[in-house]
């Protein structure tokens, strides 16, 4: 049990250092074409980066900061890509519910950096957000990105108080009837599309006949473990064994499915696992000992088969092709089937005066790596749950676990 404890830690503090550290491998894309490559200062958390810092080395102790009017653009290894923009872009607010009292067509030359959503041929998509708005581009090959333009604003005549003007509709049948692509199929989708970066990716793959694999999906994904299981077990309440408290290893078996869509929840993953494990818990006390009177022995033990259904939420603090880290939090609910119960009184087997209930929750906490996108090493926790008698006598349950998960089909 020390050894996991010790084992989560090591894992989650090195995870959590990197993570913080926000450098990762990357290059910059200088004005000449030319690159340098090194770590990039960069975390994803919605709003794009108006300046990117650079290093050459991680011990580099003070890093180069680029706007995007000095480079071409930059790449982090496998997580993102951007492009540097210079030019006019629409300055009202968009994200509901803060949003314009008026139409605001107001404009504003400015030099961002664009985040690169899709590339194809002829068409690639971008977005740029900020503590404004959300504004998304296109890119014909050959020339340079322009805005996809969309307004929302107050308007007490419409049905729900809020006026949508969709010009961005208009630009995209007009790019679909430039290529060839004005088929009535294009025609429907792009006038159900509402203006978020997957629904305009999917146009684009649509005028560019793009028959390839949508990274940008949800995915499902299966997987199989194995865990070494510590289960310690406490009794509490006015109960003979108060205090008391025991623990057992005994092997965890688990199948699940992993959901992921990366085109809302780039970091998050939603998973689901069922468990197999067992407990055995063995209470042994004395009572009455001293001068000529004997003591008395008792004794309480069980086992219990330990079906477990887990939802967790997972983050992925690093996430690239080749290797992942993630924390992972959940409600973890668990069925018990009691056997060889057994109350003895001087190795007497009396009536057992414990009723305890055969399901509890517990909230599990999760760290780990995943290798390849096939293998996850993972130490995990629970935090204490009790499971009570109507006597208020308690078992307070906390597992420790330290396994291995494989992914199928990846």
């Amino acid at each position: 049990m020390k050894l996991i404890r010790v084992a989560f830690l090591a894992l989650l503090f090195p995870i959590i250092t990197h993570a913080q550290s926000g450098y990762k491998p990357g290059y910059i894309i200088k004005l000449n074409g030319d690159t340098l490559k090194g770590y990039i200062n960069y975390s994803q958390r919605g709003i794009t980066p108006k300046t990117v810092g650079f290093k050459p080395e991680l011990e580099t102790v003070k890093a180069l900061r680029f706007e995007p009017a000095l480079i071409r653009g930059f790449e982090v290894t496998g997580v993102d890509q951007f492009l540097s923009f210079t030019g006019k872009v629409s300055m009202d607010k968009n994200k509901f519910p803060d949003v314009a009292a008026t139409l605001d067509s107001t404009t504003a030359q400015s030099s961002m950096f664009l985040r690169v959503g899709y590339q194809g041929m002829p068409l690639s998509v971008f977005e740029q957000q900020d503590q404004l708005k959300v504004r998304l581009f296109f890119m014909e090959a050959g020339q340079f990105p322009k805005e996809l333009i969309y307004y929302q604003f107050v308007d007490k005549n419409s049905g729900n108080g809020v006026r949508n003007v969709e010009l961005y509709k208009d630009t995209l049948l007009a790019i679909a009837q430039k290529y060839n692509n004005n088929s009535s199929k294009i025609s429907r989708d792009v006038n159900a599309a509402s203006f978020t970066l997957a629904n305009i990716v999917n146009i684009a793959r649509e005028i560019n006949n793009d028959q390839s694999k949508n990274v940008g999906t949800m995915k499902v994904g299966l997987f199989a473990g194995i865990a070494v299981n510590t289960v310690r077990t406490k009794m509490r309440g006015p109960t003979i064994f108060e205090g008391q408290s025991t623990s057992y290893t005994f092997p965890r078996l688990s199948i699940g499915l992993d959901i992921a869509d990366d085109r809302y929840l780039r970091n998050f993953m939603f998973r689901l696992e069922a468990a197999y494990t067992a407990n055995q818990s063995r209470f042994y006390t004395k009572d009455g000992a001293g001068g000529t009177v004997a003591p008395v022995e008792y004794r309480y033990n069980f086992n219990q088969s330990l079906v477990t259904v887990t939802p967790q939420i997972i983050y992925h603090l690093i996430n690239r092709q080749h290797i992942k880290a993630f924390i992972g939090i959940g409600l973890n609910m668990t069925y018990a089937k009691f056997s060889n119960v057994e109350f003895l009184r001087n190795q007497k087997a009396e009536d057992e005066p414990y009723k305890f209930s055969n399901s509890w929750l517990l909230f599990p906490l999760q760290a780990g790596v995943t290798l390849n996108k096939k293998v996850d090493i993972f130490v995990d926790y629970t935090l204490p749950a009790t499971n009570a008698t109507a006597e208020l006598i308690k078992l307070r349950y906390t597992n420790y676990g330290m396994g291995v998960h494989y992914h199928f089909g990846k």
